[in-house]
């Protein structure tokens, strides 16, 4: 791969920089603006967001290069000092030492996603140039490369979630108890919108279970079975233990199965919830 990047067996730039373009090293003459690594980035044309720099620790010679996100695709090297010779085996070796398992690891995936979000750095063209997106419709797509739905809204990524039961709770109850999942599962079916809003409403059940002292044996279960028998142990982790929760979250978690007695004002089969006007959980009462 690396060989069509050299014209000569040596090279070496001014400014200790080089630009790859069409598989050719290319030193820069003059390092653009104040010639910070955000501001390399710039002049070839990419978001801060969208070009992955990568410390090579292992090589003397070479101190970092850029890789466009998601792939290994080289944009720039920099080396240790101004006029420092590269070799072909300079440059195989600092990419082969280079751990991709971590820098594209699923944690690390997730911060990068996140950072294009805040930068507004992640259009859609540009991560379906490098992550080849299905269409799931209603604005989300899936990197099945990734396990992710991707959501955009006037072309840039605002959100994404796990397209799989994946958190490490719903794992964890999944090897103990895979019936209860399944139970959860069918019952948001009933009333969310999408595959993405049931394996979210079912994650955080979930993540609340794991939260609340006893888990299933807790002491306020009887007070949250429902008729089909289904516990909703995010409604005790707020009602009993934490008390902060939007209104809009319990909508959610609570979708179809409450009766609104007014628009700051819900009821479950037993308790009532009230909300703030700022839309926080405020009161929560026994049903009489």
């Amino acid at each position: 791969m690396f060989k069509k990047l050299f014209n000569s067996n040596k090279l070496s730039s001014p400014t200790g920089c080089f630009e790859v373009i069409d598989g050719r090293y290319v030193p820069m003459e003059i390092l653009p603006k104040n010639g910070s690594i955000n501001s390399i980035v710039e002049y070839l044309g990419y978001a801060a967001s969208q070009v992955r720099t990568i410390f090579t620790v292992e090589s003397n010679k070479i101190t970092c290069v850029g890789v466009l996100y998601f792939t290994k695709q080289l944009k720039f090297i920099m080396t240790e000092s101004k006029g420092t010779i590269l070799t072909e085996s300079d440059i195989n070796d600092a990419i082969k030492n280079i751990d991709w398992n971590f820098e594209y690891s699923p944690s690390n995936i997730e911060d990068i996603f996140s950072e294009g979000i805040a930068d507004r750095g992640f259009s859609f063209d540009f991560l379906n140039s490098v992550l080849n997106l299905s269409d799931e419709g209603n604005g989300i797509f899936l990197s099945s490369q990734h396990d992710l739905y991707l959501t955009f809204e006037n072309n840039y990524l605002i959100s994404f979630s796990s397209s799989s039961w994946a958190s490490a709770e719903t794992k964890w109850l999944m090897e103990i108890n895979p019936q209860m999942v399944e139970d959860m599962k069918n019952e948001a079916n009933e009333y969310q919108n999408s595959e993405i809003d049931v394996m979210q409403e079912v994650n955080r059940q979930i993540q609340s279970l794991r939260n609340i002292p006893d888990a299933t044996n807790n002491e306020f279960v009887n007070f949250h079975t429902k008729k089909s028998g289904n516990v909703n142990y995010f409604n005790i982790y707020i009602a009993h233990y934490n008390r902060e929760c939007s209104l809009e979250d319990f909508i959610f978690m609570n979708k179809g199965r409450i009766t609104a007695v007014s628009p700051a004002s819900f009821e479950t089969e037993k308790f009532r919830f009230t909300f703030s006007s700022a839309g926080e959980l405020d009161n929560i009462e026994l049903k009489k």
